[in-house]
């Protein structure tokens, strides 16, 4: 009965390790294309976490690349093709984002480098769910307030969201 229990536990402990192991990355995806719109094949994507420095590599099969289970942090992130100039740009990845980042390669015969700066907020566009991310400081600044606060946690919370 008592390995019964255990197996239980381990079974039932399993899926939600894993579940919260996931949450903790974040996922790039886009298209590599020409000036002309037409898909890039075999063009050469490296992400590279500026505070660890680990590179993740992708090439685009037809001009789609994807680079899943990456760190959150701060990206530079290349691309280059032979005759095409080499695209950088820098970006900015949090919890569970799914960003997508597509790039526009200049022909080029020199290899010369294009620099793209982009300060806009990312949005979604490969799923619906809401989400955002909450500093520590936050939520301990709301849980000193609220403690002492006499109004419910409901709508103090509701306050604090929703002004």
């Amino acid at each position: 009965m008592k390995s019964l229990f255990r197996a239980l536990l381990l079974v039932g402990l399993f899926p939600s390790l894993t579940l919260f192991a996931q949450v903790n990355a974040a996922s790039l995806a886009g298209t590599v294309v020409d000036p002309s719109g037409a898909m890039v094949p075999d063009a050469k994507v490296v992400a590279i976490n500026k505070a660890t420095g680990v590179t993740y590599t992708a090439s685009t099969a037809i001009g789609n690349y994807a680079i899943p289970r990456l760190e959150v942090g701060e990206y530079t992130v290349t691309v280059e093709k032979v005759g095409f100039a080499r695209v950088v740009e820098e970006i900015k990845l949090d919890v569970g984002q799914k960003a997508r980042v597509d790039f526009k390669l200049p022909v080029s015969s020199q290899g010369e480098a294009v620099m793209v700066s982009d300060t806009a907020q990312r949005l979604s566009t490969e799923d619906a769910a809401p989400g955002s991310v909450v500093e520590n400081r936050l939520i301990r600044d709301l849980l000193g307030t609220h403690r002492r606060s006499k109004r419910p946690r409901r709508a103090f919370l509701a306050e604090q969201f929703h002004s």
